[in-house]
């Protein structure tokens, strides 16, 4: 491998995080926030799907879902309560468990998030092309399978540093 080719997938692994999408902060929420809201959503469209009993979510399957830490989701969670966008309540099934729910302010700060997200994300798509952008998101999805797939080897200890090249 070149040492060319690392460097320029280093600085696109950068520059990828510096595209935050800017319509968070124009719906009035920092993106953390509106991401967690996102989730939730996203939990609980799929729960409904399934049983009732499946549509209550603890700050443990929050924070499983977003992959940080849960000081970070419960931080996040009090400042979306005190705007009144989510809602915690202890779980009917479990006394123990505290579960949180997107509030109907909640839900309307969402699809206003994604009207503005979709008209950012068409723009995009009329500029790229259709087939083009499947052929991006393809590779891409491939590329984080292949990544996340190098790092579980590399944590289970199978790659050397020394002799890997």
């Amino acid at each position: 491998m070149t040492s060319e080719l690392r460097e320029r997938c280093i600085h696109l692994m950068m520059n990828m995080r510096k595209l935050k999408p800017p319509f968070g902060i124009e719906a009035g929420l920092p993106q953390g926030e509106m991401m967690t809201l996102h989730k939730i959503a996203f939990m609980q469209f799929h729960a409904e799907q399934k049983l009732p009993e499946d549509m209550d979510f603890s700050v443990s399957d929050i924070q499983e879902q977003l992959n940080i830490s849960k000081p970070a989701v419960s931080q996040t969670l009090n400042s979306l309560e005190k705007k009144g966008l989510v809602k915690r309540e202890i779980s009917r099934e479990d006394r123990r468990r505290i579960t949180v729910r997107l509030t109907p302010e909640g839900n309307g700060r969402l699809l206003e998030f994604r009207r503005r997200a979709d008209l950012m994300i068409d723009r995009i798509i009329e500029r790229v092309g259709v087939a083009e952008m499947r052929e991006f998101l393809d590779r891409c999805d491939n590329l984080m399978r292949i990544s996340l797939e190098v790092r579980e080897e590399f944590e289970r200890g199978e790659m050397n540093i020394e002799t890997d090249d």
